[in-house]
Formats: structure tokens, C-alpha cells, sequence
């Protein structure tokens, strides 16, 4: 479970990026994942998003360590 803060600011994060023409401008696409995935940086947490042609989905929030295992 991840502390309030935090999940405050991933959520305010997501909004923010909701609202924004091109969401993904402020992602990182990950190599060789397919279907393509996106990770946005909130402090020590990654959010890894999919993206199919008119919807953003979360994959996963976790620790930038437990991420990408």
C-alpha cells in the first residue's frame, strides 16, 4: 500500500495528463515491450501504462527497485 502522499501526487500526475493533447509527451517508452508501454517517474514510483487507440491504462505503480521485475 503506498503512503498517501504518494499516492496523492501519482493521481494528481494522472489527471494532469489526462487533460494534456499528447499524454504520453511527458512518458518514457519502454523497450522491447509489446504491446508498447510507457513509464511517467513520480518521485521513487514508476506508473507503467499501456496505451491502446484512445485509452491510457495503468499496469502497474510500484517502487522504482520492483518496477520493472
Amino acid at each position: 500500500k503506498l503512503p498517501l502522499a504518494e499516492r496523492t501526487r501519482i493521481v494528481e500526475k494522472m489527471r494532469f495528463c489526462a487533460v494534456q493533447t499528447v499524454p504520453l509527451q511527458f512518458a518514457t517508452p519502454l523497450i522491447g515491450r509489446r504491446p508498447p508501454e510507457f513509464r511517467f517517474r513520480v518521485g521513487a514510483y514508476r506508473i507503467i501504462v499501456g496505451r491502446d487507440v484512445q485509452v491510457m491504462s495503468i499496469l502497474r505503480v510500484a517502487d522504482r527497485k520492483d518496477v520493472y521485475q
